[in-house]
């Protein structure tokens, strides 16, 4: 063989029958070998075929890298994986089988997501922008719901929260109607006027400027509509208004003293106010029924009483108790009543009267006689007057008691001795003896009827009083009281009502009592807030939970329909580039075109193919299009034999 050199480069046409130099040759080799890649190249003459490294995809969606020799094996590797990926993606979003994103069971519920983690579902588009998720249910609005909710809901319960504000609020054509709030306001100078306001914070704005407005004028007391005068000279105050409370505090909530008051009824019915006079002749006469100091004092403080009881002891003597309240005195006067009582009863020794009306015998307790006489110890006879005989012998009869010779004091008679024992005798014709401090005179019964009669008027008038006062109670141990009182009614096993209470003032540090009016009061402020607070909250949560499962779902609608989109693409593709074809005829250059339809997709194919002079070497390169994306691909083949 021989070397043909020197050939110019012949024309390379349809119809040409010039001879192709090797550099022309070459330049195409080259050309095609650049189509190629894959390390496909013309080196020193020699050919290097390309190596094409496919990831391809299994029926289970398993992917691998796999090298082919020609673009026909690689086209058909990457129709098998496209076949395989559609498969699978049919199944995940149709069937619901196997690791599916989308899946629908056999009772027809379909889920979204339900075997992998994640927290979050878009259904944006391609450009990130939102979508519209129609056909939902209407979801359950619950504490614990994780429904979406539709729009008929979200404008059943709009149209719900605009009822609070006004009739003009709400949703009309989708558009939201912002309510407008009419308000009387005042001015400073009592002026009223009608203002508009577009929100409600504005609106509350201007009611509290008028109650500022409003407060400063009453308390400037400009007007007549709260303090007035008639033509009689009555001063009303709030007369022409409602309400059950005046409150006089200063602007810094305190108090302030009301003077000036004239003397109020003291009746059933009264509602005059009373002052501090009268409440002063009250406390003093109260004073007085207790004595022993009891009053207020010249700067109205309370000196509490103090009772003095004189008591005896066992041998006689007395003795002052004191005591701070009148029950406790009387229990004193109470015990001393008694001692004397079982004294004068022969409970104790004392003194007995014989048959004889003219012959008592003595042990030692005191009596008034008319006469006295002295008497030796050791004397033992009788002693005998004009009027009395008396008797003195000892307990064993064989020793007297001494008597003391003592002169006649008026009437009385003063004997004395270790004690006397009367036999259950009384003493009769006693006169009246001197009940005084240090006075050792015996008291008749008389007296005695006179002393517990006082006693019981005085027990009465105090168990009166104290039958319907308030009593602290008493602590077990120390006997003192305590800071705690319980009330008790005529049955006392039952609660006792408290009726009639004044609101009690509602401020941090307030201890005053407060009634049921006022807690009903602040009962509906409270559900009122919480009721403002839950349709805010609620309304937020709505909002919130349709945007999210709107961004969820178009997400999810993106990546699936970009999936399914671009696998239903490549099989258009294969389609379309399977069925261009290329003339074999020696030295002939064709183009050809082909198209593909799969499930609504289509590609378009174009590609030009030359055979050599010889028929050993045929080159092509093709051009594909599907969904505005391009693609190219070229191949070779050499025939060796």
């Amino acid at each position: 063989t021989r070397i043909l050199s020197g050939v110019r480069a012949g024309s390379i046409t349809a119809t040409s029958t010039d001879a192709i130099n090797g550099a022309q040759l070459y330049s195409i080799s080259n050309a095609v070998a650049g189509y190629f890649g894959g390390g496909a190249s013309y080196r020193d003459g020699a050919w290097n075929a390309p190596t094409f490294t496919v990831k391809v995809f299994d029926k289970n969606g398993n992917g691998a890298e796999k090298d082919y020799s020609t673009v026909a094996e690689a086209f058909t590797g990457v129709s098998s994986s496209f076949t395989n990926l559609d498969k699978k993606i049919e199944n995940m979003v149709i069937n619901g089988t196997g690791d599916a994103l989308v899946k629908q069971n056999t009772a027809g519920l379909i889920t979204i997501g339900g075997e992998v983690s994640g927290a979050k579902i878009s259904i944006a588009n391609v450009n990130n922008a939102a979508r519209i998720l129609s056909g939902v249910r209407a979801g359950s609005i619950t504490a614990t719901s994780t429904d979406a909710i539709n729009g008929a809901q979200f404008y059943a319960m709009n149209n719900t929260v605009a009822s609070y504000f006004s009739g003009d609020a709400g949703y009309k054509d989708g558009n939201w109607n912002a309510p407008t709030f009419t308000v009387k306001v005042f001015d400073k100078n009592g002026d009223e006027t009608e203002a508009r306001y577009e929100n409600v914070a504005d609106a509350l704005s201007s009611v509290s400027s008028s109650f500022a407005n409003l407060n400063k004028k009453i308390g400037n007391g400009t007007g007549d509509d709260f303090v007035r005068q008639n033509n009689a000279g009555l001063i009303t105050i709030g007369g022409s208004k409602g309400g059950d409370r005046i409150d006089i505090a200063n602007n810094m909530r305190g108090p302030r003293v009301l003077s000036g008051i004239r003397g109020g009824a003291f009746t059933k019915t009264s509602t005059d106010a009373v002052n501090g006079s009268q409440l002063y002749f009250m406390s003093q006469t109260f004073a007085n029924y207790f004595g022993d100091g009891a009053g207020f004092d010249g700067e109205g403080r309370w000196s509490a009483p103090t009772f003095t009881v004189t008591s005896f002891d066992k041998d006689g003597n007395e003795i002052e108790e004191k005591y701070m309240d009148v029950a406790s005195a009387f229990a004193g006067v109470n015990n001393v009543i008694k001692g004397l009582h079982k004294q004068i009863t022969g409970e104790e020794d004392g003194l007995q009267k014989n048959n004889d009306p003219n012959d008592i015998i003595s042990e030692g307790f005191p009596f008034m006689m008319r006469m006295a006489r002295s008497i030796s110890d050791e004397d033992t006879s009788p002693v005998t007057t004009s009027d009395v005989s008396l008797d003195v012998p000892s307990e064993d009869g064989d020793r007297p008691h001494g008597i003391e010779p003592r002169d006649i004091e008026g009437d009385a008679l003063k004997l004395n001795g270790s004690s006397y024992n009367a036999n259950g005798k009384k003493i009769t014709s006693v006169a009246d003896g001197s009940v005084s401090k240090g006075s050792r005179e015996a008291v008749n019964g008389g007296q005695l009827f006179e002393v517990e009669k006082n006693a019981n008027e005085a027990i009465a008038r105090v168990e009166k009083k104290a039958d319907g006062a308030v009593s602290y109670d008493v602590d077990e141990k120390t006997g003192k009281k305590t800071n705690t009182i319980t009330l008790k009614g005529g049955d006392e096993s039952q609660p006792v009502t408290i009726d009639n209470v004044a609101d009690g003032s509602l401020a941090k540090g307030s201890k005053q009592a407060v009634n049921g009016g006022q807690l009903m009061q602040k009962m509906d402020e409270v559900l009122t807030n919480a009721k403002e607070y839950t349709n805010i909250a609620v309304e937020n949560g709505v909002n919130t939970a349709k945007a999210y499962t709107d961004m969820k779902f178009e997400a999810l609608s993106y990546d699936i329909q970009n999936v399914r989109k671009e696998a239903r693409q490549a099989a258009a593709i294969g389609l379309a580039v399977s069925n261009l074809r290329y003339f074999d005829d020696p030295g002939s250059l064709s183009v050809s075109f082909g198209g593909g339809l799969w499930r609504g997709q289509s590609a378009f194919a174009i590609g030009a193919g030359y055979t050599s002079e010889n028929g050993k070497i045929r080159s092509n390169l093709s051009a594909t299009s599907a969904g505005g994306q391009w693609g190219v691909g070229g191949g070779i083949t050499l025939k060796l034999k």
